[in-house]
């Protein structure tokens, strides 16, 4: 039998943040971040690791290096929520025990990870505890097995540009229309997104209206792209806060 923590994803990235959840009780088996510590020589160390209750009875490597990829995509898209500039975290290297696992590529599938299929494994107290962590790792776990927020973050873990964010934006209106989630919207803001972002699309492009007709009609102003980062992340927050009202 394979268990959770006979794994160990070792990590690259921003090691102040990882300290941040590994020092935030409570820890959830959705992703348990551990380390920071030199043992050997008893002092503080940059070294950050994870597992996760999906790696719980598996014994294939590739399937365990698939998940950690997916796990990985869906924390960097949940902290990008939270920071234009985050730098993403990488995989380094995956143990099982002391062996470690010859690397593989994400194959880049598009999937929710499901409930867990183990017993005793309770699914609410365990988001619970996810959040008391801290609410990128909270999102996460919605990720797993809520359609929605797995697509949110999904995006937001691809390069960031119009074309994304664009698509975001669209994610977010289609979700919240489906559950008659009541949105806050700025027509003024989303007008200049939206602008903007055409804009930048080739799809936008017409052989009927000159540049000189169309710096003259077009007079709302322009978004940045992080701007545009902060439209679209903003939009998300509230709509996953209103949805999974119980979280938060």
């Amino acid at each position: 039998m394979y268990y959770q923590r006979d794994f160990q994803v070792i990590l690259k990235g921003n090691s102040k943040y990882l300290r941040v959840i590994s020092e935030s009780p409570p820890s959830t088996d959705y992703f348990r971040v551990y380390g920071g510590v030199d043992h050997w020589n008893d002092c503080p160390s940059e070294d950050f690791s994870f597992d996760s209750i999906y790696f719980e009875k598996e014994n294939d490597p590739e399937l365990i290096w698939q998940i950690s990829h997916e796990l990985l995509s869906l924390l960097n898209g949940a902290l990008k929520l939270f920071n234009y500039n985050f730098r993403e975290f990488s995989i380094y290297r995956i143990y099982h025990f002391d062996k470690q696992l010859i690397f593989m590529e994400s194959t880049s599938l598009i999937g929710l990870l499901g409930k867990p299929d183990i017993a005793g494994f309770d699914v609410k107290e365990e988001k619970k505890k996810a959040f008391q962590t801290s609410q990128v790792i909270g999102i996460l776990a919605l990720a797993t097995d809520n359609e929605d927020v797995y697509m949110l973050l999904k995006y937001l873990s691809f390069e960031g540009g119009w074309s994304n964010y664009y698509k975001l934006m669209e994610t977010v209106e289609s979700c919240s229309a489906k559950h008659d989630i009541k949105m806050k919207i700025d027509k003024e803001e989303r007008r200049r997104f939206a602008n903007t972002a055409n804009n930048f699309s080739l799809s936008g492009f017409s052989s009927r209206h000159g540049f000189k007709q169309i710096v003259k009609e077009n007079k709302t102003p322009m978004m940045s792209v992080e701007e545009a980062h902060c439209y679209v992340t903003e939009l998300c927050k509230q709509y996953i806060s209103l949805k999974y009202k119980e979280y938060f």
